[in-house]
């Protein structure tokens, strides 16, 4: 493809889709906000993407998998915000079969460009550990007034987006870029999945925002249900561009754009849905025409399948040099230090599912230390409704039939003698 002016800079559309109301990636209205208010911070990641097309790319002769520690910082209004960690977990396992080429439908690619496919040989893992040391589960909440965060408004507003990673804002700090992927997961408003900061950027903002619905394997996003989201921002943090090289704003033909990636057909635009291959356009009007199916465009989750060896070259030529220090990082070792209350209360779990139910309710509790677990229900009144007494062994599960009750809404605490989880349930008749 021809040369992008700039071959490392993430630049996207913010193209809607009307029948969806759906912003696929905000990093186009990101870079444009920070070029008109931080001039500075703009010239930085402009002139990270200049050095880095003169790297030298390592990936096909260094070999070696590179591991990346994540901090997910969920930020949350309402309960349905404050999403399981389930969610957490599964997007961590999307996130490394897609980028070790592992995914379940790695067979869909064409076989046009199964030559070029990739296993990056980049892994994830949730951070065993905070920057002081502390065993931590690499997840961290913080409950805001905040409703809904924005990219689509002044950054002088107070609900504007990059604000979530400040908890002087309202959202929460980030941990150190030098040895962390931040994540935060927030309510993003204006139909927007997600948005990224490019290499280069300023350390206080460094990291990926996605939308609390499309965060995780599964998650009520519709055709964005699968975490892709997350693969396509963690991509722009590593350096990657839009495989159509972000000039759909030009007259047609729009052919003059580039990712920079050699191995990637040229491409018109962004390309919506779950296309049949082959997909033609006019930058690439012949059989096997654009690679619609790449992380990097813009298709449905359950459409995309694949990096190519350039797009994992370039990933791993950031983490080579950009963001070394993150290769050194201890965050995916368990942490050393003794875990003090504040933390076992974070790392403490009470599972209730399903939620809500007409009968059957399963409570699951891990992490308690106490020698047994005590479970009582309450309804709304306080009065107590039933209350179980189980051995703790490590993670306990406890059934509860609720046929015999009213419809409504019911509260469950689970206890070991010193730490106290609760949890709504909801009876439906």
């Amino acid at each position: 493809m021809k040369k992008a002016l700039l071959a490392g800079i993430l630049v996207a559309t913010t193209f809607v889709l009307s029948a969806q109301d759906v912003v696929r990636c905000g990093a186009h209205t990101y870079l444009k906000t920070l070029e008109a208010y931080y001039p500075e911070e703009y010239a930085a990641i402009k002139a990270e993407a200049e050095k880095q097309q003169k790297v030298t790319t390592t990936y096909r002769t260094n070999g070696g998998v590179y591991t990346i520690p994540v901090v997910v910082h969920i930020v949350y209004s309402n309960d349905a915000q404050n999403i399981d960690d389930e969610f957490v977990f599964s997007q961590i396992d999307v996130l490394n079969a897609d980028y070790r080429r592992l995914n379940d439908d790695a067979d869909e690619t064409p076989a046009a460009f199964e030559g070029v496919a990739a296993d990056a040989q980049i892994e994830f893992c949730l951070a065993q550990q905070d920057p002081d040391g502390v065993l931590s589960t690499g997840i961290t909440r913080t409950e805001t007034d905040i409703t809904s965060w924005s990219l689509f408004v002044s950054p002088t507003a107070d609900n504007y987006a990059d604000n979530v990673k400040d908890a002087d804002d309202g959202g929460a700090d980030p941990w150190p870029r030098t040895e962390y992927l931040n994540i935060w997961v927030c309510n993003l408003g204006g139909g927007l999945l997600g948005y990224a900061t490019p290499p280069g950027g300023p350390s206080g903002k460094d990291g990926v925002v996605i939308g609390y619905k499309y965060f995780g394997d599964g998650s009520p996003g519709g055709v964005y249900n699968k975490g892709r989201t997350a693969t396509h921002e963690v991509g722009h943090w590593l350096g990657l561009n839009h495989t159509w090289g972000d000039d759909d704003f030009d007259p047609e033909p729009q052919c003059d754009g580039s990712d920079g990636m050699a191995d990637v057909p040229n491409q018109e635009d962004a390309t919506y849905g779950n296309p049949s291959f082959p997909r033609l356009d006019d930058c690439s009007p012949v059989t096997p025409g654009i690679m619609f199916m790449n992380y990097m465009d813009y298709t449905d989750d359950g459409a995309m399948n694949m990096f190519t060896e350039d797009q994992a070259d370039k990933m791993r030529t950031i983490l080579e040099t950009t963001r070394e220090s993150i290769l050194e990082s201890p965050g995916c070792v368990q942490g050393g230090v003794d875990v003090n209350d504040v933390l076992k209360a974070q790392l403490i779990q009470l599972s209730v599912y399903p939620n809500p139910s007409s009968d059957l309710f399963i409570f699951e509790m891990e992490n308690f230390e106490g020698s047994d677990i005590i479970l009582e229900i309450y309804n709304f009144t306080g009065e107590l409704v039933d209350r179980m007494q189980m051995a703790n062994s490590g993670v306990v599960k406890a059934e509860f039939n609720a046929q015999q009750l009213p419809a409504g809404e019911y509260l469950v605490k689970a206890t070991d003698g010193e730490f106290i989880l609760t949890q709504q349930i909801t009876v439906v008749k």
